[in-house]
């Protein structure tokens, strides 16, 4: 499928309009196709108007570029008093942490729910963390950021801690620890 973006780039009137077009309208089976022979030379973000169309176009994304990540959505709206899952949050701060360390051209895809709730600058500066059985740490440093703030998510002030063991839990490991 990789050999269908260079014959598709290999289109003078396709790479003119990859380059210099504000849109480009296209049948959708050839979006994943054109937004890969785009993201061979700069990062694309793309936004879908619903998640599962976000989950789709990730999956054929993935067969054609090397670096696509998803950044989902909350579960909840942007107006509702509740916390997303911890898997949402961590999915989340993983995907802005590879944007900030990218070295190669990427592709992040989202949906318009996505893109409206709230980022919390900073949020992936730190990386993740990585604690190994046996190791013995403070909770201290663990609560604290790079710049010695206490790490919050978002929420009330009364749920705090709560909100940071979001953040040092393991939803992005794909087996649980026994």
């Amino acid at each position: 499928m990789k050999a269908l973006i260079d014959l598709i780039a290999g289109s003078d009137e396709i790479a003119r309009a990859l380059t210099t077009a504000d849109t480009i309208v296209a049948p959708p089976p050839i979006n994943a196709f054109l937004i890969a022979a785009q993201a061979r030379e700069r990062s694309i973000l793309v936004v879908t108007a619903t998640g599962r169309a976000s989950e789709d176009l990730v999956v054929e994304l993935a067969a054609l570029h090397e670096h696509v990540w998803e950044f989902p959505a909350w579960e909840t709206l942007p107006h509702e008093r509740l916390s997303p899952r911890g898997d949402t949050v961590a999915h989340r701060i993983s995907t802005l942490h590879k944007i900030r360390t990218a070295q190669q051209p990427f592709i992040v895809v989202t949906s318009v729910r996505a893109l409206i709730h709230q980022i919390i600058a900073g949020l992936a500066e730190g990386g993740p963390l990585t604690l190994r059985v046996g190791d013995e740490v403070p909770m201290e440093p663990l609560l604290k950021s790079e710049g010695g703030e206490d790490r919050k998510l978002g929420g009330d002030e009364d749920d705090g801690v709560a909100v940071k063991l979001h953040d040092v839990a393991l939803d992005l490991v794909d087996h649980p620890l026994v």
